[in-house]
């Protein structure tokens, strides 16, 4: 029988420590969804590109540029994480609550 059975733990303290390969990014969307054991989530920055046709000259100097009206965006993935389904519920209730104090503090408005 264990010495500390039946014992309530009255206290957890946590410690906190970065890795030498952790990274920030900044991010302007993600894409992403549940698979059969976990979610996974990629994070990615668009770049929008307009699509043009350049006329050039015999030496292959650009003499005239003619923008089609499209529109192309290049998204460039930053990185990805797995969750477990109880990660990903608790990564949401966190959000969440981010997402009421901005509203409270009146950062950002009901979409």
């Amino acid at each position: 029988m264990d010495e500390h059975e039946g014992e309530k733990i009255q206290r957890v303290t946590f410690s906190y420590s970065k890795s030498p390969e952790y990274k920030q990014f900044y991010v302007t969307g993600a894409r992403g969804g549940v698979r059969p054991y976990d979610f996974r989530l990629d994070f990615y920055n668009e770049e929008p590109e307009r699509l043009e046709i350049v006329k050039s000259d015999v030496k292959g100097r650009p003499i005239r540029r003619k923008h089609l009206g499209k529109l192309k965006v290049h998204r460039e993935y930053k990185t990805g994480i797995i969750l477990s389904y109880r990660a990903l519920l608790e990564l949401s209730k966190f959000l969440n609550d981010q997402i009421e104090k901005m509203k409270e503090k009146g950062l950002i408005e009901e979409m």
